[in-house]
């Protein structure tokens, strides 16, 4: 038994609507959660989207960046970093020439005080070799020698004597003096005395340093003779004389003479060997 066929008509389907972008769809009993974990990506403008209240997406709005200047940099250091540095080196190098000038005036000043030591001269030596001492100077003039004090030590002996307090032998076991106050006897026949002659002229601080040095010259040319050395016409030392001013010398005589003491008899002091 056949059938007559019947045409069956299906319904038209509904399109749906074209849509750009998803779209989020209220059901009762469901909210859109919004959270700033959960981001979308809009085709168009590669931004991020963030579903809101109303649950269209929306992007997120494009912020600005702020431009930044490159800073400055000399030598691969920032400008206040390179200015510091050279700063500091500026303060090493004055510290260093400071110091090394001071230095040389420092060096300077202690080479002066070698070349003109500031001590004391003992008066009271009866011994040339036991005065170590260098004298003090004013502009490289030595002082005065000195006496003993005169008129108190006029007339009053002297024995001389070596560093060990021994006496200073020649002919004799010993050598003593008499010391006279404003008495001084020029070598050469224009002052009356043309047999007298200097033997030494030697500056040393005091009259006994003299007489000692005097003593000591007639030791060794005793010793001399004894042994045929030629001593020249020297002669033994038989008087001595300092002038008492700033420069000048005491003198080893060999003899005795006229007394000249040039119309300045407080700066002469002598003496005269007695045996």
């Amino acid at each position: 038994m056949e059938y007559p066929e019947k045409e069956v008509k299906l319904p038209t389907p509904t399109p749906w609507p074209p849509h750009s972008i998803l779209e989020a769809v209220k059901h009762p009993g469901l909210e859109v959660v919004t959270s700033p974990e959960m981001e979308a990506v809009s085709p168009e403008s590669r931004l991020p989207v963030y579903p809101d209240s109303a649950g269209s997406w929306r992007e997120t709005p494009k912020m600005a960046v702020p431009w930044r200047e490159e800073k400055q940099r000399i030598l691969g250091l920032s400008v206040r970093a390179f200015w510091a540095v050279v700063l500091a080196a500026v303060v090493i190098i004055s510290v260093a020439i400071g110091a090394g000038v001071g230095g040389g005036m420092a060096a300077a000043r202690r080479t002066a005080a070698v070349a003109e030591p500031d001590t004391s001269s003992s008066n009271n030596s009866s011994n040339p070799a036991a005065s170590t001492s260098v004298p003090s100077t004013t502009n490289g003039i030595l002082p005065a020698p000195t006496d003993g004090g005169c008129p108190r030590i006029n007339g009053t002996a002297f024995k001389a004597t070596d560093a060990s307090g021994n006496p200073i032998a020649w002919v004799l076991p010993g050598q003593q003096f008499t010391q006279l106050c404003e008495t001084n006897y020029p070598s050469g026949s224009d002052f009356g005395n043309p047999g007298i002659h200097d033997i030494l002229k030697i500056w040393l601080p005091s009259l006994e340093d003299c007489m000692t040095a005097c003593a000591y010259h007639n030791a060794k040319q005793f010793e001399n003779m004894q042994n045929g050395i030629d001593v020249g016409q020297g002669g033994f030392c038989k008087s001595v004389t300092i002038v008492k001013s700033a420069g000048e010398y005491c003198y080893l005589k060999n003899g005795t003479g006229v007394n000249n003491t040039r119309g300045n008899p407080s700066i002469y002091s002598s003496a005269v060997l007695a045996v």
